[in-house]
């Protein structure tokens, strides 16, 4: 079970051994997942070993290869729309936040030097 628990290298080398197990239960060894994905035999090892971070694309490319593509759609969910866009624009999807120009909350004030060191002292 992955939680907030284990380290980023532990959930590394967790994600890459259940990559392994879907592998094997497809009846596949590293070369033919290689050839089905065009992923590297020696990336898919290290991969699997939790060695290294894999890269989203290759990520993809081997699930896709083992079929399990649809599993992505549990790992990153769309948002669903705020309130606030349901009300304004007709349900238009937010491309960015916008902050008020009234809102100094987050503004960073002008850097000045002291009078002090203006004048040399």
């Amino acid at each position: 079970m992955i939680d907030a628990r284990l380290s980023n290298q532990m959930i590394l080398e967790e994600l890459g051994h259940r990559l392994e197990k879907l592998r094997i239960n497809e009846g596949l060894d590293q070369k033919c997942l290689a050839e089905l994905s065009g992923v590297g035999v020696s990336t898919i090892g290290k991969i699997e070993s939790g060695k290294t971070s894999a890269g989203l694309l290759n990520i993809i490319a081997i699930l896709r290869a083992l079929g399990k593509l649809g599993s992505l759609d549990s790992f990153i969910q769309p948002p669903p729309p705020v309130t606030s866009s349901l009300l304004n624009r007709r349900n238009a999807e937010r491309k960015r936040v916008h902050n008020s120009r009234d809102d100094k909350k987050f503004s960073v004030p002008k850097f000045s030097w002291p009078e002090s060191h203006n004048k040399g002292g």
